[in-house]
């Protein structure tokens, strides 16, 4: 098992690799994030099918788009899917609803108000899996 404050920098790792990835490197968000949660549950005794599992769901949902040319609709469902993913790791059902909710806001946010950038967003929702991936891990 791994040291708790180990699990905990899922949350700093998330927000980086969603970061660097809504900078142009996309890889860092739907490779190499989806590989560091599957690796650290691995670490910390998720068996390998579950983790290869929430790899591909984490990996599957990074590769939908939300873009100008996205309905709200489906929008919402993107969101929630960054949440629904994660449940091979042990991350609830509700997970789902909170980061569609969160991710909603937050996407509302940057199209009213000049300071809340699209990178606010991303760091917020790379934080946010990494943050319900680690409390699941250490629960």
């Amino acid at each position: 098992m791994l040291e708790r404050d180990a699990v905990w920098s899922l949350v700093g790792i998330g927000a980086g690799c969603w970061a660097v990835g809504g900078g142009g490197q996309q890889w860092a968000r739907r490779y190499l994030w989806p590989v560091v949660l599957a690796f650290t549950a691995m670490l910390c005794g998720v068996s390998y099918w579950r983790a290869l599992l929430g790899l591909s769901t984490v990996s599957g949902s990074l590769h939908l788009g939300y873009g100008e040319r996205t309905g709200r609709a489906r929008r919402v469902g993107v969101f929630s899917l960054y949440g629904f993913s994660l449940l091979p790791f042990g991350v609830p059902l509700w997970w789902g609803l909170l980061m569609a909710a969160t991710l909603w806001t937050l996407w509302s946010l940057s199209r009213r108000l000049n300071w809340f950038t699209w990178k606010w967003w991303e760091l917020t929702a790379g934080a946010l899996q990494g943050a319900a991936v680690a409390s699941s891990l250490l629960s």
